[in-house]
């Protein structure tokens, strides 16, 4: 689970508690989200997080790993939220009769409805995929802006020399144009993110909590 935007980014069932129910999830979340050096690993002190392998994943990609104190589940109260969620919200509603039925469940729960759908008071009451679309919004939009800084700063050092009255003229010019292009750009934007969503790169977070 990232941290920062609380999204469930992969997921294991097993019926056994060993070093692969970590490391395979723990795989397919570096080759999705590609994070930087010095994410932080958390979880709790489960023998399975203490492996040789997960130790060497982990210093292999130049992560910390860190560890709940033991006993105290407030340490990685993240996670344990999530599992309390998932476990009131389906697992006590749902007669599941097989390992194959429960597999498909968890995976509709987490994929159609916590990620995309459930709002989230930690997050302003936003699901963490739109979350993630606001900040590529706000990236994009930021962006514009301070291209378009960067022109007014070019265009008051150029037009500076000029009559007093083409320089003023030209500057509302070309601020009413580019506030029609931002509002115009920001509109596709809007929609390209909600109909291209999925084909999106994540944030690389600095905090996964296991």
């Amino acid at each position: 689970m990232d941290l920062s935007s609380r999204k469930v980014i992969t997921y294991e069932l097993s019926n056994r508690i060993n070093k692969e129910i970590i490391t395979r999830p723990l795989h397919r979340a570096i080759r999705e989200r590609r994070p930087d050096k010095g994410l932080i690993f958390h979880s709790d002190q489960g023998s399975q997080y203490a492996s040789k392998e997960v130790s060497n994943i982990l210093r292999s990609k130049e992560f910390e790993q860190s560890k709940s104190r033991r006993g105290n589940c407030w340490d990685n109260a993240v996670a344990e939220s999530f599992f309390k969620t998932i476990k009131t919200e389906l697992l006590n509603y749902e007669n599941l009769q097989t390992r194959s039925e429960a597999e498909m469940k968890i995976f509709e729960y987490i994929e159609m409805y916590y990620n995309t759908k459930r709002l989230h008071s930690s997050l302003g009451y936003l699901s963490p995929n739109i979350l993630k679309k606001e900040k590529y919004i706000k990236f994009i939009m930021s962006t514009l802006l301070g291209a378009v800084h960067r022109i007014f700063n070019q265009l008051d050092s150029n037009l500076f020399l000029n009559d007093n009255f083409i320089f003023v003229s030209l500057q509302i010019y070309f601020i009413w144009i580019s506030f029609f292009l931002l509002v115009i750009l920001h509109f596709l934007t809007l929609f390209l993110l909600s109909f291209l969503s999925q084909f999106l790169p994540l944030d690389r977070k600095n905090n996964i909590q296991f």
